[in-house]
Formats: C-alpha cells, structure tokens, sequence
C-alpha cells in the first residue's frame, strides 16, 4: 500500500483554496483539495508552516470539552505512543505548543456539528457550538496527519507528526448520517461492533440502524421472552440463529461506546414480516390453516388477526425502548408482507370482517398504526420502510425510503423522510446484469455510491427540510469481510451526506489513494472498488469433459482450498484470477480465505453419473440469458445446484417449457431419466407441473416412456429442490431422449407476481 507523506509547509507555501458552497467558482469547477481530508470540508485555506505534535504537546480544554479532548489524546497516543495531558482551561485562545478544544467564541451559524479547526505553526484550536462538532474536528485532524498516527501501537521514533497550517469551516448537510448493520441474518460479535462504530466515526457517520431482528434470526435479548434468542430447530430452512445473540450487557456496552462517538443507534423491530423466527417461537402469533390449524414453520409474517400478536411486540417494543434510552427512533420495519396468509387465515378473516373490509393491506395498516401509536406514546419517533405508502403513513412517523421516488412522495405529503435509493446505497447490491455463465455479481460500484444525490428531484425547500438525511445499507454480511464490503464505498457515501457542493470523482479518488494507508493503519480491510472480494463460478470445458470453478479476487491475498475426497485440502495461489478443474465423480468442497480466515460461505459442487453426461443437446426455447449456468453442457455437465439458484449451475426459462433433445452417442440400456429442479416460490420459480420423457432409436421416431408428476404445494415457502423421476421397464434401450418439463404458469392471485409467468429452473437430466 501506498503510504501519504506528510505535507511540508513550503510546498504549500502563500496557497490558499477556497472549497465547498461556502468558496466554489462561478463556473461550479471543483478545485482539487490539497490535503488529504475525507468527507471534504466546506471550506478550507491552506497557510505557509507546519505543527509539529510532539510529546510535550499539551491539550487544553473547556469543561464541556473534556470528552473529546481525552478522546483526542487518546487517539494521538496510539501511533505515536505519545502520553499527552488533558486540562482543562476556560481560554478561549491557544498558547505555544498546544491543542485547544472550546466552545467559546463559536460561530452559531456552524451548528450543532459544525466546527473551525486552525492549525498554526505554535499551535492548533479546534472551536465549535456544541462538543460534537468538536468530535468532527478532532476526525478531521487526524487526517492532517500522517497515517500511522492511527495504528493501536506505536511505530517508532522516526516519523515527523507534522500537519499542515490550516484554517478549515466545515458543518454538514445533513442532520443523519447513517449506515445500517444487519446483524440478524449474520451475527457480529460485541467486539466487532465496537471497533466498527470507530471506523464510522472517523467518517463522520453519526446514526447505526441495527437491523436486528429478521426471519433468520432475533439478536435482542428480550427478559420477558428469553426464548427468542435460543436455538430454533422448528424454523425450516433458518439456522443463523444459533450464530449468536445480544445480552443487555453487551448492548449497553455498546450503546456506550457509540455516545462517546457522538453516534445514535436506531434499533430495528422487524414487523409485521421477516419474523420467521419470532412466530415460531411465540405461541399464538402464527396465522392458521382454514381449519384452524397453526401454519408450518417457515412463515414470514406476524398474524394480524391474533391479540397475542399484538400483545408480544409491545411487551417486546415496551422493553427496547428501555433498552435504548438514547434514542429519539425505533425503527418497525414494516416492508416486503406477502398478504396470502392473511387472506386464508381465519383469525385476520374476522378481523377483516369486523373492520368492514376484505383487503389485508388494510388489515396491515391499522395494526402498523397501533404499533406506531404505541411506541409514540412511551415518546419515540418511529421509523419504517416505504411500503404502500397509498395506504396512508401513521401519524409522526419517518418514512424510509429505499426506491427511487419514495422519500419524494413522503415529503409531498407532509412527512418527515430518509432519502435512501437502493441503487445507490445498499451496498451489497449487484448493479450489473449477471456475467452469461453465471456467478457471482460484484456489488455497488464506487463511483455509483458518490453520484448519489439525497435531495429529492423538484422539492421545495420546505420539503428538502424535511429530508432528514440518507444512510447507507449492508445486508447479510458476515463478520470476516464487514469492513471490505464497507470500504471504500463508505467513504464515498460519508462525502455525498456531510459536503455540499458539487462533487469531482477524480479529485475524490485522489484523497481517497493517499487514504488508503490511515485506512490500514485504523485495521480496516479495504475491498475493490467495482469488483466483489470473490467471484467463483462454475464452467464446464467440453473438450475435457470436465467441470471447473473459475476464481476471480478483488483483492490480494486471497486463495481458495478444496478438497474431492474430504482429506488435506489442496490450495489455489493467491492470484487475481485462476481456476480449478475437476474429473470424476463425488463432491467438491471448497472455502475461501482471506488473511489466513475464512471469507464466506464453503461452496460445494457435486457431481452425479450419468449416461447423459457430456453430451450435447437441442433446445425448444434457449434459457434466460440472464440464467446460461455453465454454457451449452448445463444439464448434462454433471453438476448440481445448490437452493442458490444464482450459483451458476443452473438453467432459467421465465413462462415457456422446458423441452430438451440429448443424444447419448450410441443406443444405451437405460433404467430411468430423471429431471432435477428447484422451487424458490418468493423469487417466482416453481417447480414444473409435470415432467414427460420420450425416447428414440433414429432422433425421429418417438415412443413416450412416461410423465412423473409431484403433489409439492405451490405456497410452500421454503426454497427446496426436487428430482422428477421416470422409470423405464427392463430392457428399454434408446439413443436419444427427450423431455419437457411443463412450465407452471401465471403465478396464482395469491402471489405477489399474480398474473406473471413463473420461472423453471433445471440444473441436470440424468439418465441412469
């Protein structure tokens, strides 16, 4: 990594920049920033000499200011090893050889977070309103030095600590500032969480949305339910609960650690959907058959018919307000209900018949209504995502906004809004179609996050001051490459929420090459800027007859490990792009490491007989191209999928049959032919409603060797795969199969997708 060098005073001599809304050009050009500070501060003259920080440095602060002058020396002290004493002072201006943290003789018009910071060859002042713009400025004097500054231990006597002389005027744009944690579908440890609030800090970032309740998982200890947080065999295809959980202690420990940082964490009590886990553990708050029978495990949403629903999330919501005293929000999630259960379930029938209406959105809304009203009156603002917001929005409440237009619309209509397009702030999100043989799709590219703008087109300014600001998203992220998904995207969305302004790309790429080592230095792992940490995916190579996976890394120092036969693992080297091939049968297991530790999830591939191996085939109708699997060998290569219908084994048609010609190279006894697929009803695909086979001595003449069909409920829930089998008597020989799987159709009125085709998915056809 390329470290920054200290910026000397005579280079920079007589220069002076003016720089943000405070200072731009009448042309609006973007002059290059010359110091390395990340979000870029509204304005900022560079002057003539250099501080030196030394150990005889002393900080002096105001009363008010104790805080984060203790923090500062404590930061000062890592890299450096200095001891600096902090003491406390009512001067309003500096001595020699000093740093002065003071809310005296602040300009008011900075605001709550807004602060001066001057750097002068003696001494250096940091004024501000209110202690957390004090806390901004200590992040940006930090950067004025150099990186190493920031390692935890000290790195030698042979570093200059110089900064630049400067005065900088810097406030933000926006009042939240946020970035949002899942830790339900993967769990982060309290240690993890306390040193990543320090890594968001130092950008300025001063709201965490703790996604911490979902389907998968409830991290929360709640005292009344202590069964929550327990392992739940009962919860179908949701395991990361056992991953982990949240006491009070640890959540106070870290409410602690985000105060000191002058961050504000916004719980999430996901409801009335994603909350598998929570219905299956609460009795009661299940919906029910027509019989009256309690649904199978798997159910994503709350029933609304039931009072023990309601009961148990204000118990629970009664308790997190308590929990989280700090906060002014509760977030209720409140997104992504499939009302299909609603509209079968006995119980929220009669609810719907007592409330006059036989719509279940209605029936949604006034249980989200007496939720919010609920935690309004223990005096919390709660915030939820935009969902039907025609509906109407409950009183007082935050919109969410994640699509593009919906913080828009809230505004229009008098509500206070988040402005957070998921095209440009989730993180995790692909922006780019799919690569034609499958794989892995690289996640939110650098330069999409920085275009973002939070404003919504055409608002008034009335309703721009109702636009409480954005945040940025990472959703189901494990622990071990948190902060290389984070990073460098963060840095990019800190500068579009803290600066005003026009924004320049390659001036910010700049700063952010010459951050790179600070970023190192704090133990953050900085991933690839348009690339995923890992594609693997999956190829078959006709001319060997043999599967691969083919790796690509964004970034070094990664390698993959697999094994065929469970010993010693075999090792990849550590390069930008290298593949493993691989004959015969059994399966493949392979894991990625980055640093030594595991990165993601084990991938397996497993490779079945077949006589139909290899061989080439003619289809009816081409796949997807957005589904190609391994290319034209798909589903005769060997290989079969995984319930990740992304994973590059499989082949994807959306509304037509599946119809395929195998020709198996010479007349073969053949004892049965199987076809093998998945059903992922929430993302549109079903399984075939029946699957035939015929088969052929000459390719023309076909004789019908039978049609297997299955009784697999559409509305079941869980992803799960399925293996259509069709038997053949004794002695049946052919050459050339063929078969159809019958596409299921327009998706019933139930679903989401009513009225759309359903998706078949087919990974292999075997032929035993």
């Amino acid at each position: 990594m390329r470290l920054r060098k200290a910026l000397g005073g005579a280079a920079l001599s007589g220069l002076v920049l003016m720089a943000g809304s405070l200072g731009l050009a009448a042309n609006n050009a973007v002059p290059p920033l010359p110091v390395n500070v990340i979000p870029r501060p509204a304005r900022i003259e560079v002057r003539e000499g250099t501080f030196t920080l030394s150990a005889a440095t002393r900080i002096l602060a105001d009363p008010r200011a104790l805080a984060e002058a203790r923090y500062l020396a404590e930061k000062l002290g890592g890299g450096t090893g200095f001891k600096l004493p902090v003491k406390p002072s009512r001067q309003a201006a500096s001595t020699s050889g000093t740093i002065l943290l003071t809310t005296r003789r602040a300009d008011p018009a900075l605001g709550d977070e807004g602060y001066e910071l001057v750097v002068a060859p003696d001494a250096v002042v940091l004024r501000a309103p209110r202690p957390a713009g004090l806390f901004y400025a200590v992040q940006t004097l930090r950067q004025l030095l150099p990186p190493e500054v920031d390692a935890r231990t000290p790195v030698g006597s042979h570093t200059a600590w110089r900064m630049p002389c400067v005065r900088i005027e810097d406030r933000p744009r926006y009042g939240w500032r946020g970035f949002l944690v899942d830790s339900a579908r993967s769990f982060h440890s309290k240690a993890f969480m306390l040193d990543y609030l320090d890594a968001l800090a130092a950008l300025k970032i001063n709201v965490l949305h703790w996604h911490l309740t979902d389907s998968e998982a409830w991290r929360p200890e709640i005292r009344r339910y202590p069964d929550l947080v327990k392992p739940c065999s009962n919860t179908s295809w949701y395991t990361t609960q056992a991953e982990g959980c949240y006491s009070r202690q640890d959540i106070r420990a870290i409410l602690a650690r985000a105060k000191q940082l002058h961050i504000m964490i916004v719980p999430e009590i996901e409801l009335p959907a994603h909350a598998a886990q929570a219905v299956a553990v609460i009795p009661g708050t299940i919906c029910q058959t027509a019989e009256g029978q309690d649904l199978p495990p798997g159910v994503s949403e709350f029933c609304l018919g039931s009072d023990r629903s309601m009961e148990f999330l204000q118990n629970v919501l009664a308790e997190i307000v308590g929990l989280f005293p700090a906060s002014p929000y509760i977030h209720i999630g409140g997104d992504e209900a499939d009302d299909a259960r609603w509209r079968k379930c006995p119980r929220c029938r009669a609810r719907m018949q007592a409330l006059g209406t036989d719509n279940p959105r209605v029936l949604q809304k006034g249980f989200v209504d007496r939720i919010a009203r609920f935690v309004h009156g223990k005096g919390r603002t709660t915030v939820a995502w935009a969902d039907h917001l025609d509906l109407g929005i409950p009183a007082g409440q935050v919109v969410h906004g994640w699509h593009g237009g919906e913080a828009q619309y809230a505004v229009q209509h008098g509500f206070s809004a988040l402005s957070a397009d998921n095209a440009f702030t989730y993180f995790d999100y692909p922006q780019v179609p799919a690569e034609p043989n499958g794989g892995w799709m690289p996640p939110l590219p650098l330069k999409q996050a920085y275009s973002f703008d939070p404003d919504p087109a055409g608002a008034t300014p009335e309703q721009r001051r109702l636009i409480l600001g954005s945040q940025a998203h990472l959703w189901a992220t494990q622990q071990d490459h948190m902060y290389a998904k984070t990073f460098p995207r963060l840095l990019a969305f800190a500068e579009v929420v803290w600066s005003r302004g026009p924004r320049d790309l390659a001036d910010f790429r700049r700063r952010l090459a010459a951050d790179t080592a600070r970023l190192a230095a704090l133990g953050v792992s900085v991933g690839p800027e348009d690339r995923d940490l890992l594609q693997m995916s999956p190829y078959y190579d006709s001319a060997s007859s043999s599967l691969g996976m083919r790796v690509v890394t964004g970034v070094p120092s990664i390698a993959v490990r697999y094994t065929t036969d469970g010993s010693a693992p075999t090792e990849t080297s550590p390069l930008y792009a290298d593949s493993i091939g691989f004959s015969g049968e059994g399966t493949i297991r392979m894991q990625a490491f980055f640093r030594g530790q595991p990165l993601g999830d084990p991938r397996t591939m497993a490779i079945r007989p077949s006589l139909a191996r290899g061989r080439p085939y003619a289809l009816t109708t081409p796949p997807s191209p957005r589904y190609l699997g391994t290319g034209p060998r798909t589903l005769t290569d060997g290989a079969l999928g995984t319930l990740d219908f992304r994973d590059g084994l499989w082949q994807g048609w959306n509304g037509p049959d599946l119809e395929a010609v195998i020709d198996l190279g010479a007349t073969q006894a053949i004892a049965a032919v199987e076809g093998s697929f998945q059903q992922t009803m929430r993302s549109w695909i079903m399984l075939p409603r029946d699957f035939t086979v015929w088969l052929s001595d000459d390719g023309t003449t076909w004789r019908e060797a039978g049609t297997a069909t299955h009784a697999q409920p559409a509305e079941r829930e869980e992803p799960f795969l399925y293996l259509l089998t069709v038997p053949t008597p004794a002695g049946t020989r052919a050459r050339w199969i063929k078969v159809r799987g019958r596409a299921y159709g327009a998706l019933p009125g139930w679903h989401p997708g009513a009225g759309t085709p359903a998706w078949i998915f087919c990974d292999e056809i075997v032929v035993r």
